[in-house]
This record gives C-alpha cells, sequence and structure tokens, in this order.
C-alpha cells in the first residue's frame, strides 16, 4: 500500500507549506491525478488525516481532480491524452506511443487563510 508513504510525503511537504506562509493558516491543497497512477485518494486522505491530528495542518482538505493520461508517439513526437491506452499513433498510425508524463500525482495549489 504505497498510499501511506504518499501521505507522509504529502505530509511532510504540508508542513514545509504552512511553515513558510506563516502567521496564515494552509487550509486545502488541490491535487492532479493522472487516472493510471494506481493511488486510492481515500486512503491517502485517510493517511494524510492521521499524520495532520494534533499538528498545524490539521483540517487541511486535500481537492483531487482526476486527468487522462498523455501519451507521446516515438516516431512522430506527437502527444495524446486517452483514458485508455492506445494501440498506434493517432497522427501517423506508428508504434504504440508512451506515456508522456513521468509524475502520475502534482500538486496544482495551495489555499491559506
Amino acid at each position: 500500500m504505497h498510499e501511506l508513504g504518499v501521505a507522509s510525503a504529502l505530509y511532510e511537504w504540508a508542513l514545509s507549506q504552512s511553515r513558510q506562509v506563516e502567521p496564515r493558516r494552509l487550509l486545502s491543497i488541490e491535487l492532479e491525478q493522472d487516472s493510471l497512477s494506481g493511488l486510492n485518494a481515500d486512503s491517502v486522505d485517510f493517511g494524510f488525516r492521521a499524520l495532520a491530528t494534533g499538528t498545524e495542518v490539521e483540517g487541511v482538505r486535500l481537492e483531487w481532480h482526476e486527468v487522462s493520461p498523455t501519451y507521446v508517439c516515438p516516431r512522430c513526437s506527437e502527444t495524446s491524452t486517452s483514458s485508455a491506452a492506445p494501440q498506434g499513433c493517432l497522427h501517423c498510425g506508428g508504434a504504440v506511443p508512451r506515456l508522456a508524463r513521468t509524475d502520475s500525482l502534482r500538486v496544482l495549489s495551495i489555499e491559506v487563510e
């Protein structure tokens, strides 16, 4: 269950962000998740809340947005977004495109009070 590792890293990052924006309070973190990440957002939320209990980031909301993966063709370098793995390039008909993103989870924004 790698969700706890993700929750722990997110918690540590949130703590560092909350200390940078003092005396304001961190309210929410907006996250973008690739649909192929395999992460269970509910499990990450649970782990994050457990770690944050009693700290300055207790009560911070995690807001999730799921995006389709982006693929790039090794032949023509065109990119395409698809929820299903493409069988070939939609532009040139070349080989099976590879995933273009190297990160399956990223922080889009934070909200502070």
